[in-house]
């Protein structure tokens, strides 16, 4: 289903290929991203902990996975006005501030936060 906001919305025929799970990945987004050999799976989630979580094992399972805006200094940009940081910390092996940075704000960030920068990259890799 395509939202306002969204990058289909936004980018049209121009979009990257995307595959938005939704939270937590299903057997079948699994079995696609399995099936995507020789693909760089750009992985992106909510700066929470279940999101950081969700991430750490996305890199963990599909070595051809990198983080996808998952930085401190975006948490930084986007965590200004976001809700309590709520439940157990996690860890952010592949940018350990950006675990310091959500502990020390204590802040949540929606990736939503993020859309302009978002669809701005998706711009610039459908445009290559």
């Amino acid at each position: 289903m395509d939202r306002p906001g969204c990058a289909t919305t936004a980018l049209g025929a121009q979009a990257p290929p995307l595959i938005c799970t939704e939270g937590v990945p299903s057997g079948g987004v699994h079995t696609l991203l399995r099936a995507a050999r020789g693909a760089v799976i750009r992985w992106r989630n909510d700066f929470d902990w279940t999101g950081v979580r969700l991430t750490a094992a996305a890199l963990q399972r599909y070595p051809a996975a990198v983080p996808w805006r998952m930085a401190a200094a975006d948490y930084l940009l986007a965590a200004g006005a976001g809700t309590a940081l709520l439940g157990t910390p996690a860890r952010t092996p592949w940018d350990e501030s950006l675990g310091e940075a959500m502990r020390r704000t204590g802040r949540a960030a929606m990736e939503e936060r993020l859309l302009d920068r978002l669809i701005a990259d998706l711009r610039a890799a459908g445009a290559r």
